[in-house]
């Protein structure tokens, strides 16, 4: 029998998250749940939603898990904050790995998300609640903390230390022997070649329009 699973969470990766339990056979979705002021509506994809303050009442912690879906506001230290208040109540913080994942390692930490084509390699060791966005690779040797945020197909190489509430933007890419401090915001694109500093942001060079239409330029 499947495991019952609240979605907490009212957002596009609560969506994402329910397709993707309707079609596989990794957990039941039961009901969404959010803090109580962001719930305006008794149903939502057609499944009842709960106030947080009500949720362990009427969906007990003995009987259902939690698939957390709060994205990276703050860096991350909004889901931190529900992460551990929710465990706090006694719910099991449930990880989801889809099943077109390549999954070399059994070091996931509770909670994560990891979804289609990703790639996680050998001798890996990801931390809780890390998510990792459609296509990301994260390569051999390469080690999470906590409360990480990758976009869709953020490239790390083998052999990287990446510590706690992280943020990778979009095709950005990290070299192998790297360290990534707490607190990093890697921009869309960006390419990490060095260590990072903690709470340092690296973004790269911007594109610039030219002043020409695209009609009159060679192709």
């Amino acid at each position: 029998m499947k495991k019952k699973a609240v979605i907490f969470g009212m957002n596009k990766l609560s969506e994402l998250m329910y397709y993707y339990l309707t079609n596989d056979d990794s957990y039941e979705p039961a009901a969404f749940s959010a803090d109580d002021e962001y719930c305006s509506t008794n149903e939502f994809m057609g499944l009842p939603v709960v106030k947080a303050s009500e949720l362990k009442k009427e969906y007990p912690p003995e009987a259902f898990g939690i698939i957390l879906t709060v994205g990276y506001s703050s860096m991350n230290d909004i889901r931190k904050d529900k992460f551990n208040v929710l465990s706090s109540m006694g719910y099991e913080m449930l990880t989801y790995c889809h099943p077109s994942a390549v999954i070399l390692t059994d070091k996931i930490g509770e909670g994560s998300l990891i979804l289609e084509n990703c790639t996680v390699g050998a001798y890996c060791e990801l931390g809780r609640s890390n998510i990792l966005y459609s296509s990301t690779t994260i390569a051999h040797h390469s080690k999470t903390g906590d409360f990480n945020f990758f976009s869709v197909e953020c490239a790390v190489a083998g052999c990287v230390i990446i510590k706690n509430n992280c943020f990778f933007g979009v095709n950005c890419t990290v070299r192998d022997d790297v360290i990534i401090e707490d607190y990093t915001l890697v921009g869309a694109g960006a390419y990490i070649s060095e260590n990072t500093e903690k709470y340092g942001v690296y973004a790269p060079a911007r594109s610039v329009k030219l002043n020409r239409k695209s009609t009159d330029i060679k192709i």
